[in-house]
């Protein structure tokens, strides 16, 4: 006891845990990822995805299987978006 304090050292081990489980980061802007089919080019860099995202969002369905020009095209060019805005927004979809 020391100024009417006592310092207690616990060793422990965690034998299990539930919750959330944090995923490695997926890298989108290695074009070697096999799953990818679509380059997005955004800020003048490419952003390399899968067309899996139709799935989640209207837009990107309309932008890959819609009456676009950007249906048939493996780079697309993304207007008004961030870059590092965009690639969270990956990462919450993936």
């Amino acid at each position: 006891v020391k100024d009417d304090k006592i310092n207690v050292e616990i060793p422990f081990s965690i034998i299990r845990m539930k919750g959330v489980k944090i995923i490695p980061r997926i890298d989108f802007t290695d074009p070697k990822e096999p799953r990818n089919d679509v380059a997005l080019v955004i800020e003048g860099e490419k952003i390399y995805v899968n067309k899996y995202l139709s799935i989640n969002s209207p837009v990107f369905n309309a932008m890959f299987y819609g009456n676009f020009a950007e249906k048939d095209k493996i780079e697309i060019k993304i207007e008004d978006a961030s870059r590092e805005e965009f690639l969270e927004m990956l990462h919450v979809i993936y």
